[in-house]
């Protein structure tokens, strides 16, 4: 069997290709980004789509950009760091934070849950900023069912 351990796997080969394309400074088409991962999760089981658009810091701050089909949902958790913010690019969510508080967002919109755990679940197909920070895990987004949890 072949030594593969000088492998990278196929998340750290897409944060080197980030990290060189934005070594020098680009700019990044947050609606191109948008449709591509819309169409993504529309085509999938999940329903769930997301990919990181830019990182910083060694990846202490990262923003990813998230769709969700209608009817599905996101939690996050410790993985989201100390600080979060979510920008709706399109459609519309809520943000379901642990303390039982909700927001409701749409396109323009800038939810900031300060840090505390929330679920996201799209009221439409939706599309977001996710921009999150002190990360000292990997990034860990586990979809869920808003029908199984009640939430519609």
């Amino acid at each position: 069997m072949p030594d593969r351990s000088h492998e990278l796997s196929l998340r750290e080969l897409a944060l080197r290709r980030l990290r060189r394309r934005h070594r020098d400074g680009t700019k990044v088409s947050l609606l191109t980004a948008a449709r591509r991962q819309l169409t993504i999760a529309r085509n999938v089981r999940s329903g769930w789509s997301g990919t990181i658009v830019h990182e910083q810091d060694g990846g202490l701050v990262r923003q990813s950009v998230e769709a969700l089909c209608a009817g599905q949902g996101l939690t996050s958790g410790a993985e989201f760091g100390s600080v979060w913010t979510v920008q709706v690019l399109q459609g519309s969510l809520h943000l379901l934070l642990d303390s039982g508080r909700a927001l409701l967002g749409y396109p323009g919109d800038l939810l900031v849950p300060a840090g505390e755990p929330a679920r996201m679940v799209a009221e439409s197909d939706c599309v977001m900023l996710v921009t999150f920070g002190d990360v000292a895990a990997p990034l860990v987004v586990t979809p869920v069912r808003a029908a199984a949890e009640g939430t519609t």
